[in-house]
């Protein structure tokens, strides 16, 4: 690294950076999400997604009567294309959103990910007024050429090899399915549908000898290539990757054009410093990280497989390059995706050959279906046909054991150590002359720094109750059991898939021995029965033991069923053990009747060691008096019903005396949960309160003998 002074530069570059990204505290957004806005800005792109057509705009202002205010970027939605040209003026009328942070461990943080992007946030349009007609000619032009290729692929090929290839090659990510693009992530090829220095390095390099051949002077075809790419990912939309990829091209060709060798190393260090002098807040976004993890990688740890595995034949080459970028981004991915597919490396060794294939191919195929769409199918065939074998190839991955490893989101401290441990393996290898040593030592510290990095330290107790807006959601685990009490929302779609299953794989749980459906409402099981369809491995589903087993209820216990997950009954009496771990059932009595749902709540009281936390579900006044007598003080309440007036009564809290309550509850929720006179209830007897929605998911766990509660969001 010493010999190469820009991988220093680079180094020292982002730990000056890293301070000022870091910091900053998000600000508060300059009207209310949800707030009726006008905004006026220059159009900076358009899409179309989900059937609705998607404009950028930049250098925006929202209007108000007396000021304007100023904002950087914000993506609008309409239900009909308005045939804005790129670099006009526009103002909009609409609803505005702004990002929501997570509010759970695992969860996507939209506000993150968008201040990353420098993105302010959304408005839902329903009036547009074009206020200056005049546009930039370059941009719409390459615009309009996107629009024109991603037309004549839909024409050329069937729909889904459309949408994988605009993906691909246009950066058009707005209409590819769903399922496609998880298929593509559980195989761990998920890389080949984002623009990336892949795509730049075969059209670039194809273009570059192309323009040799026709005897185009060196620094001519250096500098219309460039030229050539540099609209291209201008055109595909500058994601980090693509122009990663187009800076260390542009060097790469301008050491042609001088005479002058070209370093891996001091490239990928000068792509780093522009794009971090751009946007410093690129160091914690998992596209920059794993983009330029892959070529470091190859770069850092290629030498040292090359040595390790001296076999020379390409099947060799390319495996010791899909080691070398997992060995490098390994971290990152755990980071960002809490799980492992263990056959990636195996699967992009068939992939990544046929990568040059597809895109000229596709290319050939789009440009030529503009023409004529026979000929464009035609000449776009091999690139189908290899798209299925792709997909063949992911679907037979998923059927094989263990074909994705939920490892868990590794903490600093062990990043940390695996780096390091990766840095004293390659300073060890270049000083070590010994033959034996120089090939065992690298694999045995390799060894070490996999432990450390996958390693989990289950907690001696802990129970999370989620944030998943208007629902219910409670996690228990303790030395290795792990149990879901409820897990729903009437307000988040795909609660289960998007809060639940993010939060567990983050967690590293694997399996859940329990999940506890306390009633059948959908605000506590929307999320069991996705992640009963989704194939997550439960052990044991427990329904109440009521008499009015009801139509969701059945549907509840069928689809367990069916999925081959145990299921079992739990009322009054039934304990659950585990070491020290002790729940026990309150409520129902074994056979309860009763029409109202709720008031079958089933009510656990959970103890562990001295300390006692009371689930009740969602218990009504009612319900709460029937279990008075059973009752024992307790350390922490989860409030019944998300903080309803009906529930929480003062008996009920003149019995249990909690120094602590938890209520689960959206923001802005039509019941107005929490109500008031339970809040009051509560303070009367000097009970803290925490809400999911301000806090985000509460933690609580034992500290140095004691019950510690945090908070995601903010720590009281």
């Amino acid at each position: 690294m010493i010999k190469r002074p820009m991988c220093l530069l680079a180094l020292a570059f982002a730990l000056i950076v890293l301070p000022g990204a870091y910091g900053g505290e998000r600000k508060e957004p300059p009207c209310p999400d949800g707030a009726r806005v006008t905004v006026q800005g220059d159009v900076c792109g358009r899409e179309e997604k989900n059937d609705k057509y998607l404009i950028y705009l930049k250098h925006i202002s929202i209007l108000e009567e007396n000021r304007k205010i100023p904002l950087k970027k914000l993506i609008i939605y309409l239900e009909e294309n308005p045939q804005l040209k790129i670099g006009s003026t526009v103002r909009v009328s609409g609803t505005i959103k702004w990002p929501e942070p997570a509010g759970n461990p695992g969860q996507f943080d939209a506000a993150a990910y968008y201040k990353i992007m420098r993105t302010d946030g959304f408005v839902y349009g329903d009036e547009t007024t074009l206020v200056d007609g005049g546009y930039n000619r370059y941009l719409e032009a390459i615009t309009q050429i996107r629009e024109r290729m991603g037309r004549s692929l839909d024409r050329v090929l069937p729909e889904s090899d459309s949408q994988v290839l605009k993906a691909m090659l246009l950066g058009e990510k707005g209409q590819l399915d769903s399922q496609i693009k998880e298929r593509y992530q559980s195989g761990g090829i998920s890389h080949i549908l984002a623009i990336s220095g892949l795509h730049i390095s075969i059209i670039g390099m194809a273009i570059f000898s192309i323009l040799r051949k026709i005897r185009c002077p060196v620094w001519a075809a250096g500098v219309l290539c460039t030229a050539l790419m540099g609209s291209y990912v201008q055109m595909t939309g500058q994601s980090v990757s693509a122009v990663r990829a187009l800076l260390m091209f542009s060097l790469m060709t301008a050491g042609k054009i001088l005479g002058r060798t070209y370093d891996l190393g001091t490239g990928t260090a000068f792509a780093a410093i522009l794009i971090l002098a751009d946007n410093p807040y690129y160091l914690f976004y998992s596209g920059f990280l794993l983009s330029f993890g892959a070529v470091l990688g190859i770069a850092v740890f290629m030498p040292v497989l090359k040595e390790l595995l001296p076999w020379k034949n390409p099947v060799s080459e390319g495996l010791k390059a899909s080691l070398s970028v997992q060995i490098m981004s390994l971290p990152v991915l755990l980071s960002s995706f809490y799980e492992f597919p263990l056959y990636s490396v195996l699967l992009n060794l068939c992939v990544i050959p046929l990568m040059s294939l597809v895109v000229f191919t596709g290319l050939l195929g789009g440009f030529a279906g503009m023409i004529n769409g026979t000929a464009g199918s035609f000449l776009a065939a091999p690139a189908h046909y290899i798209l299925e074998f792709y997909q063949l190839l992911c679907s037979g991955s998923e059927k094989l054991p263990f074909h994705n490893l939920i490892i868990g989101k590794p903490s600093f401290c062990r990043i940390f150590l695996y780096y390091g441990i990766s840095l004293l393996i390659l300073v060890l290898w270049k000083k070590i002359s010994h033959k034996v040593l120089r090939k065992t030592l690298p694999v045995i510290l390799f060894c070490i720094m996999l432990f450390i990095l996958t390693g989990r330290n289950d907690p001696e107790f802990e129970l999370v109750s989620l944030d998943v807006s208007q629902g219910d959601g409670i996690f228990i685990q303790s030395q290795g059991f792990h149990m879901l009490v409820d897990a729903g929302s009437s307000d988040v779609k795909e609660v289960g898939k998007y809060r639940i299953l993010p939060f567990l794989k983050a967690r590293g749980i694997r399996k859940l021995d329990y999940v506890l459906m306390t009633h059948a409402d959908a605000d506590h099981t929307s999320g069991i029965r996705e992640l009963i369809q989704l194939g997550y491995p439960i052990r044991c589903l427990l329904l109440p033991d009521i008499a009015n087993r009801d139509e969701a209820y059945m549907e509840m216990r069928t689809l367990a069923e069916d999925a081959g997950i145990e299921v079992g009954v739990i009322g009054e009496g039934m304990k659950l053990e585990q070491g020290g771990l002790r729940i026990q059932c309150l409520h129902p009595v074994r056979g309860y009747d009763s029409v109202d749902r709720n008031d079958g709540s089933v009510v656990l009281a959970v103890q562990y060691d001295q300390f006692r936390i009371l689930l009740t579900g969602d218990l009504g006044e009612e319900g709460e008096e029937r279990i008075l007598d059973e009752l024992l003080p307790v350390d922490i309440l989860k409030v019944g019903h998300h903080g309803s007036g009906s529930s929480t009564s003062k008996p009920f809290l003149e019995k249990t005396m909690p120094k602590a309550a938890l209520i689960s509850c959206g923001a802005g929720n039509s019941y107005g949960h929490p109500h008031q006179e339970t809040l009051e209830r509560l303070e009367e007897i000097k009970c803290r309160t925490f809400l999911t929605m301000q806090s985000g998911a509460i933690t609580v766990g034992i500290q140095d003998g004691r019950l510690k509660l945090e908070t995601f969001l903010q720590n009281p």
